[in-house]
């Protein structure tokens, strides 16, 4: 299940990467580049009011970091998650009861 991601007991999938639209209460994913000062904190985090993610405790003393997006942290280095909905199987073709009788 490529492009699936599973966080709290739900299935997500990521939005497409032209979707800018994020507004609080939407689920991200962080991917920044390994040349990134914010490498570290790549995760799933909820975005807050004011355009942010909140890094609880980041550096050991109880202190909180708040990453803007789209101005610390840049559209490419994240994307957004909606629910994945499970494809339902078609049924299978009927056959032809000439096929199984055969005189």
């Amino acid at each position: 299940m490529k492009g699936i991601v599973k966080y709290q007991q739900k299935f997500y999938r990521k939005a497409k990467r032209t979707t800018r639209n994020v507004k609080e209460g939407d689920l991200i994913k962080l991917e920044c580049q390994r040349k990134s000062q914010y490498f570290k904190y790549n995760g799933i985090y909820t975005v807050g009011k004011y355009r942010e993610i909140i890094v609880p405790n980041y550096n050991g003393e109880g202190m909180n970091l708040g990453i803007k997006l789209g101005y610390n942290v840049f559209y490419d280095d994240f994307a957004i998650l909606i629910p994945a909905e499970k494809r339902k199987s078609l049924p299978m073709p009927v056959k032809d009861e000439e096929e199984y009788v055969k005189l």
